[in-house]
Formats: structure tokens, C-alpha cells, sequence
């Protein structure tokens, strides 16, 4: 039966532990107010919820939750990142409230028949910021006996029964396979078994909405969604919601843009995606011939063997994009470097700037002037800013537009523009900011949208500190979590890096063997995130683009506006 006092007990409850107002405590206390604003101007009165109080409302709440004909109470506050995070952006120590609470519910536990369930769920990066970044080892050490490892759970089999269970729990059984190929499971089992590829399941429920999305927008009418599906709506980056690793889009972007595959791309492009879809064990020569690219995958066997494509499993004919397989590569060296790097690293410095400005033009021409030819570039001035002149067009803009000339500026801050005159058919200035005028927390999240900044100009303002760690993906992280915290991978922290390990090669001081991953991996990923950050959706929001799609946009609508006419 409806107990509806309890439910005034509960709210009752929690504004007596919430409201810690001077004038509540003076009344419980039997003091007056003026005698606690003393105190509080003191520093003898804390009016923030301490564990106590916490303590406190869970018993609280589980005595209302047993009248109420409960067993007892369960409290499940979903995961743990969303109340460090906030606490570690105000500079704050999140992690001494929450080892206090772990610390009274084991002694509670331990010494009382409290009928509380407090679960919690940790993420291995929240592990390692508890560990690495705050070094408490003594609450990790606490939970050790409390804690479950989903981790274990999630094997290639994941995807596949977690998308059974979840069609016979929500009646769609009759139509799981006309929305997607049990080859499609297969697949997103192999990416999802691995964090070094995807978020575990995350991904694959990403992935599952797309599908169902896809099968309802199509009322039923389309293909199963297939293993090619997958990584193309992977690449696409809208098409699905991937909040972490590019390993996947890198590898197959890498060889999608190889001179072999783009020599006949209507052939080679299918099998490469149908390849990535399966990263460990590789695609089996039946499913090759399911999806009919048995043919395209042995002429790249016998073509690209060892540069674009590996066997996989032997038994099974299987094959598999190089940079996909499983082999750990040694990388000692680089967080090593890093770390003695971050000693005497300072954002302000003008060497910080040079890399940052360094590793910005290599983004220009890696992803976003990616097929165009650089004709021209001189270096900043008294009478010149540091610019670049590229010819040629993007795809979309190539039968109106073709072999054009884009001037493009690289300025600082407040840095005046000296050379007025454009040498190419348009101008895009980039402006490279730090915001040093915001506070911290907002230096984070500061973005300025497209301006108009002369005839056929436009000046696109960047951030060099925009980014949080969910932007930041996995496998830099990873690389970088014993000596920097993600919350700090500002893009010029990442620039820095990647033109530091430049420097590096060029001196030569990179062992062989890990430089081979540390170019074709790290440094591609490193990209990557800068393109993510620095051309967010804020920057291209009047536009309605974001990353290299920005640029395409700009030097498109610069381009109509001076030869749209003729």
C-alpha cells in the first residue's frame, strides 16, 4: 500500500542534512545568531555537508525505506567521474570527501547490521587519476575488498549476447536480424573486448542505437546493417556518438588515403573497412565472401602485405589492417621524455609557442589542406605575419573551384595583420589564442565564432586551451597517464609534445623500436584530438560544421563570394 508520510519523512530528512544555514544550526544548538556567524567567520564552523552528514541521511534514509516494507536500501550514483570532475575544475580535492565516506561505511559495516547498499561504478581512468594524480593508494586500498571488475565481462562475446538479451527484453526478437547481420555483432564483439580500440560498452550501445535508429528511419525498409556499415559510420563521426579512441578511424583513414587502395577506391575501399571490423582475430574468408570482397582482400594481400594488411587468424583465411593487432609495442621512452619535458614546461613561454605553432602547421597539411600543394610560406616579420599559400581544392568545391590558391595566416592573440595583401584567390586567417584574460576554469570552454575580417578574408579563431579529459582520446591517455593528467592535455600541451618528439627525431634520439608506433600512432592520434579541439562545433557553429569541415566551409563560401557571379 501508498505510504505517502514516509515520502514527507524522506524530503523531511534530506533538507535537515542539506540546510546547513547558520540559523538551523543556531536553533539545534541552542546558540544565537550572532554567536555562529562568529564562529563561522572564525573558521570554527564548517557549513559544508561533511561525511558525517552523509552517514547520517543513508540511515536515515534506509529506517524510512524499512517502514515502508523494504529489505533495505540500495544508493546507486552512477559513475564516480561526475562528482570528481567538477570538484577538480574548481581546484578543489575530490578525493578526500569520498575516501571519508568509503571509510565510515567500512567501519558501519563492519560494526552495525545496516541494511545500506552503496554501489559505484569506478572507470580504469578514474583509477588511475585516484592513483597517479592524487596518490591514494590507501582508498584504492579500501575498496579493494568492495569491488567488482566488470571489466571481465566484456569479451567479444559482450556485444552479441548483450544485443540478444536486450531484443528478447524489449520484444524486437522477430526483428534483430533484418536490423543488423550477426556478421555486424561478430565484429563490434571483436572492437569491443578491447580498450585499446573502443569504450567497451559504450561503443556498442552507440552502436545499437544507430542501427535501430537506421532500421525506424527507414521503416523497416533497408539492409541489415553490416561489418562495412560499421566502420563507415565510424569514420563518419556523426553518424556515431564514439566518445573516446581513434586507433580505429586512424589505422583506416591511414589506409583508405594509401596510393594503392586510392588507385581503384570503388574496389579496395569496402574490403579495407570490412578488414577493420575485424581488429584481433581478423575478417574470415567466409564472411570476405558473404560481403563479396574475397577478391579485393588477396590482391591486397598479395600487394600490400605487412603495410596495409595482416593475416589474421591462419585457420580461417582471416585478414586485418596493419596498426589494428594486438602486439604491445615497448614505449618506455616516450613518457620517460615527457615527463622530464613537463619539468620545466611553461604555457607562456615563446618556446611553447614556436612548437605549438610548429605542430599546427603540420595539421594544416596532414588533415586540413590534406591534398593540396604548398606553393609558398615565409616566416613572421616586422613587416610580414608567419603565413602559408596552398593551391589546389577540396572535393566538394573542385568542379566549381578547382586549382585555387588559399592564403593562409597564422596569427597570435592581438597580432596585428602586416602583410594586407592576399596572395591567393582567398584568405583564412587562424588566430591561435590562450584566453590568459579568463580564469582557469573558463579558459577550458572559450570558443569565438567565424569572422569576416577583410574582402574574401574570414579569421578563424582557435583555442589552444579548449578541451576536457572526455575529449582527450583513450590511447593518448593512456600513453601519458604515469606523467600528465588528462584534465591538463590542453592542445598546447599536445602540440608541444608532438613537436617535441620532432625535435627529438631529427637529433635522432628515438630508439628504433619505438618509433615506428610512436609516428604512425601516437602522432597521428595527436592530431586527431587537435582537430577535435581546436575545430569544435562552437567554432563552426554559424556554420554548421566542425573539425576539417570548418575550413572546407569557409574557403567554399570566400570562393562564392568572389566568383560566384562570373
Amino acid at each position: 500500500s501508498s505510504r505517502p508520510t514516509l515520502t514527507a519523512e524522506l524530503d523531511s530528512l534530506y533538507r535537515t542534512i542539506v540546510d546547513r544555514s547558520l540559523e538551523r544550526i543556531a536553533g539545534e544548538q541552542g546558540l544565537s545568531l550572532e554567536q555562529m556567524q562568529g564562529l563561522w567567520e572564525d573558521s570554527l564552523l564548517n557549513l559544508d555537508v561533511q561525511p558525517a552528514h552523509y552517514m547520517q541521511f543513508f540511515e536515515g534514509a534506509t529506517k524510512i525505506a524499512l517502514d515502508a516494507g523494504f529489505e533495505g536500501l540500495i544508493l546507486m550514483p552512477d559513475e564516480i567521474q561526475q562528482y570528481l570532475r567538477p570538484a577538480i575544475r574548481q581546484g578543489g580535492d575530490p578525493i578526500a570527501p569520498f575516501f571519508n565516506i568509503i571509510q565510515l561505511l567500512n567501519t558501519r559495516a563492519a560494526s552495525s547490521s545496516l541494511r545500506f547498499g552503496f554501489i559505484m561504478i569506478v572507470t580504469l581512468e578514474d583509477l588511475a587519476q585516484i592513483r597517479d594524480t592524487y596518490r591514494r593508494n590507501d582508498l584504492l586500498h579500501r575498496m579493494k575488498d568492495l569491488q567488482i571488475d566488470l571489466t571481465s565481462l566484456y569479451d567479444e562475446q559482450f556485444a552479441p549476447n548483450l544485443w540478444r538479451l536486450m531484443s528478447e527484453r524489449f520484444g524486437f526478437d522477430g526483428e534483430k536480424d533484418a536490423i543488423a547481420h550477426a556478421e555486424t555483432l561478430q565484429a563490434l564483439g571483436e572492437i569491443t573486448a578491447r580498450n585499446d580500440l573502443s569504450d567497451g560498452p559504450r561503443t556498442a550501445i552507440n552502436v545499437f542505437r544507430r542501427m535501430v535508429a537506421r532500421y525506424i528511419d527507414n521503416k523497416g525498409i533497408t539492409a541489415p546493417y553490416s561489418p562495412i556499415d560499421l566502420i563507415t559510420d565510424f569514420l563518419d563521426e556523426q553518424a556515431i556518438a564514439f566518445a573516446g579512441n581513434d586507433r580505429i578511424r586512424t589505422v583506416t583513414r591511414r589506409a583508405l588515403n594509401d596510393e594503392i587502395v586510392r588507385a581503384d577506391l570503388p574496389y579496395y575501399a569496402p574490403a579495407i573497412k570490412l578488414a577493420a571490423a575485424f581488429p584481433t582475430n581478423g575478417v574470415p574468408h567466409t564472411i570476405q565472401e558473404t560481403y563479396g570482397q574475397a577478391n579485393a582482400l588477396a590482391d591486397l594481400m598479395q600487394k600490400a602485405i605487412g603495410h596495409l594488411v595482416r593475416s589474421g587468424a591462419i585457420a580461417q583465411g582471416a585478414v586485418t589492417l596493419v596498426g589494428l593487432d594486438l602486439t604491445q609495442i615497448p614505449a618506455q621512452w616516450l613518457p620517460t621524455t615527457v615527463r622530464e619535458f613537463r619539468l620545466g614546461y611553461n604555457p607562456l613561454a615563446k618556446i611553447t609557442q614556436e612548437r605549438a605553432e610548429a605542430t599546427f602547421v603540420a595539421l594544416l597539411q596532414e588533415r586540413v589542406f590534406t591534398r593540396w600543394k604548398l606553393v609558398d610560406s615565409w616566416e613572421r616579420s616586422y613587416i610580414a605575419n608567419h603565413s602559408l599559400v596552398f593551391e589546389g581544392a577540396f572535393d566538394s568545391l573542385k568542379m566549381r573551384y578547382p586549382r585555387r590558391r588559399v592564403h593562409v595566416r597564422i596569427l597570435w592573440e592581438d597580432e596585428a595583420v602586416k602583410d594586407a595583401d592576399a596572395r591567393g584567390d582567398v584568405c583564412v586567417e587562424y588566430r591561435l589564442s590562450l584566453y590568459a584574460h579568463l580564469a582557469p576554469e573558463a579558459q577550458s570552454s572559450a570558443a569565438e565564432a567565424i569572422q569576416s575580417s577583410g574582402p574574401f578574408t574570414a579569421c578563424i579563431p582557435l583555442n589552444l586551451l579548449y578541451h576536457s579529459a572526455e575529449t582527450v582520446s583513450p590511447g593518448i591517455q593512456e600513453r601519458l597517464k604515469d606523467v600528465w593528467s588528462p584534465y591538463d592535455l590542453s592542445p598546447l600541451v599536445l602540440a608541444n609534445i608532438f613537436q617535441l618528439i620532432e625535435e627529438k627525431r631529427e637529433a635522432d634520439q628515438i630508439p628504433k623500436r619505438e618509433d615506428a608506433f610512436i609516428k604512425d600512432g601516437f602522432q597521428p592520434e595527436i592530431l586527431d584530438n587537435l582537430t577535435r579541439n581546436l575545430f569544435n562545433d562552437q567554432v563552426g557553429a554559424e556554420i554548421g560544421a566542425a573539425g576539417t569541415a570548418i575550413t572546407e566551409e569557409v574557403v567554399g563560401y570566400l570562393l562564392e563570394a568572389r566568383y560566384g557571379d562570373n
